[in-house]
């Protein structure tokens, strides 16, 4: 899932570029990259498994030692965002 918002992010700051018609600089195009991913791993990612629903039905269907694997990736994944 992340390598596909990656991607995405990827494609919105050129799309951006175009859109805009100019050229970002390689510093401008890391920095509208970081923020790009940052936020669509909020949206498709930290608010899905942060709801009560999704973390009800996760107990339910993993075991302990899955749960701290999943929670250990996304621990990851979410502080580099």
């Amino acid at each position: 899932m992340d390598g596909l918002l990656q991607k995405q992010a990827g494609f919105d700051v050129d799309n951006l570029e175009r859109y805009l018609a100019r050229s970002f600089t390689e510093t401008e195009k890391r920095e509208v990259y970081a923020s790009v991913l940052k936020a669509k791993r909020y949206t498709f990612i930290e608010s899905g498994v942060t709801h009560p629903n999704f973390q009800a039905l996760f107990s339910e269907v993993t075991t302990p030692a899955q749960q701290e694997k999943v929670r250990t990736a996304l621990g990851a994944l979410l502080a580099a965002a």
